[in-house]
């Protein structure tokens, strides 16, 4: 198949016996004819990274108040 089966370009063409199927390779979500860059996981990232962060500082602030 050319141009990607018809599949958008972040996605798997896979050739099935008389058609085609297009899913959005990973990082990706949507029907695979059209995917976009799912940011759902990097929001989680982002929000467990500053939890962490943030609990860091207030045990460095316990520990220096503590001696």
């Amino acid at each position: 198949m050319t141009d990607n089966g018809g599949c958008d370009s972040n996605a798997k063409c896979t050739n099935i016996f008389g058609s085609f199927e297009c899913s959005c390779k990973e990082g990706y979500s949507g029907d695979g004819f059209t995917c976009d860059k799912d940011e759902s996981n990097s929001a989680v990232g982002i929000g467990v990274g500053v939890s962490v962060g943030v609990l860091a500082l207030f045990l460095l602030i316990l520990l220096t108040y503590s001696f």
